[in-house]
């Protein structure tokens, strides 16, 4: 079809020099464009095709079906041939991109992911290559991997269990494996925690632009031992909490004896009266004969505690609260002082609910280590 204004000799030399045709003609243009169909798309849908099938079973014509859906008429044309020899209108499946590697290869990778769980994929990539004899990229190894479920993630940071600590784990489970949430609600739970007035997790963020890595407000200080640290004390039941005791300097038998006298026994007396069973950690403090011999002389029962066992004890739980509460401060503590004091603020702010829901975990706690046969649980 020739357009009107390429014939019209009288229009104007200068602007179809420069591309464009006469202003008089440009309505004649815009109905010829109106007019063309679009171009066939790489693949039609399937519902497309489907349709098309049925409305020339219904009587309509090639040109009448490529104008109302707004394809060309030699689209219609090759999806009814194909659906007169094949039955379908829809194209086959087609092969792609011939693979570079063999099921039995993508099984091999999996093994060396599986056995090298720290390895990188450039590492993974350089072995994969001495069993295939294919150069592969880094790319192609975490596509694999991706496709079998294999992600690369943060480890979980968990004690070091030896065999010993495993079968000491282990044996306490199954002796605690029947006690039930009346049981662990006469329990008082015990421990010290260390806060540092500068925390870094490796996990903080800044958004920044390329040119902004050492701009103000982009930079984490980093000073000596923290810049500072408070450590204190504390020990809640299923119902109430008490008060912290910061200590002044490391823990010792004798500070620790002190604790004991003055913070748990009035504490847990308070509610249980002498029903009740303290539970706190091996540390060397916690277990010299002066401790045993006071608890003794008060007549505390004492609860035997599996060494690296921090996920038995829920108590690890309100600390990593109180830490959250720390770092979600608008205006964070500058000194030890009023570090001090911030965590004092968080660890009265810890609800009720939450010292109840942390008790009624521990025989799901207590579950989970035995069915672990005394390894790494989820709490």
């Amino acid at each position: 079809m020739t357009l009107p204004f390429l014939t019209n000799k009288s229009a104007s030399t200068t602007m179809v020099k420069k591309g464009c045709p006469p202003v008089s003609c440009v309505p004649l243009l815009l109905i010829f464009l109106d007019k063309v169909p679009v171009t066939m798309r790489r693949q039609l849908s399937a519902a497309i095709c489907n349709r098309i099938v049925g409305m020339r079973q219904a009587g309509a014509k090639q040109n009448a079906i490529a104008t109302a859906l707004g394809i060309t008429q030699g689209a219609v044309s090759k999806i009814l041939k194909r659906h007169r020899q094949t039955g379908v209108p829809t194209p086959r499946p087609r092969s792609g991109r011939p693979r570079k590697t063999t099921v039995r290869e993508d099984r091999y990778l999996h093994r060396l992911s599986h056995t090298g769980r720290t390895k990188t994929s450039t590492q993974l990539r350089n072995e994969w290559m001495r069993f295939t004899n294919t150069p592969v990229t880094s790319r192609l190894v975490r596509y694999r991997l991706l496709n079998v479920g294999y992600f690369a993630r943060r480890p979980v940071w968990k004690p070091l269990l030896q065999r010993r600590h495993r079968q000491a784990r282990l044996g306490w489970a199954h002796d605690h494996l029947n006690w039930q949430d009346g049981h662990w609600q006469h329990v008082v739970f015990s421990d010290e925690s260390r806060f540092l007035l500068y925390r870094h997790d490796g996990r903080v963020r800044v958004r920044r632009q390329a040119h902004e890595s050492l701009a103000e407000g982009c930079v984490l200080p980093r000073v000596q031992a923290g810049g500072g640290r408070v450590t204190v004390w504390g020990a809640f039941h299923s119902t109430a909490k008490c008060d912290l005791h910061v200590l002044d300097g490391n823990m010792n038998q004798h500070r620790y004896c002190r604790i004991l006298e003055t913070k748990m026994l009035p504490f847990a007396r308070q509610h249980f009266g002498a029903n009740f069973v303290y539970q706190d950690d091996n540390a060397p403090p916690h277990r010299t004969q002066l401790i045993r011999d006071f608890l003794d002389q008060e007549d505390v029962e004492h609860m035997e505690w599996p060494a690296m066992s921090p996920d038995m004890n829920p108590i690890e739980n309100l600390w990593a609260e109180v830490s959250r509460g720390l770092n979600n401060m608008n205006e964070p503590p500058t000194n030890v002082a009023e570090l001090t004091k911030a965590v004092i603020q968080c660890w009265r702010e810890i609800p009720v609910e939450t010292l109840t829901n942390l008790v009624t975990s521990m025989p799901r706690r207590v579950r989970a280590l035995y069915n672990a046969r005394g390894g790494h649980t989820k709490y």
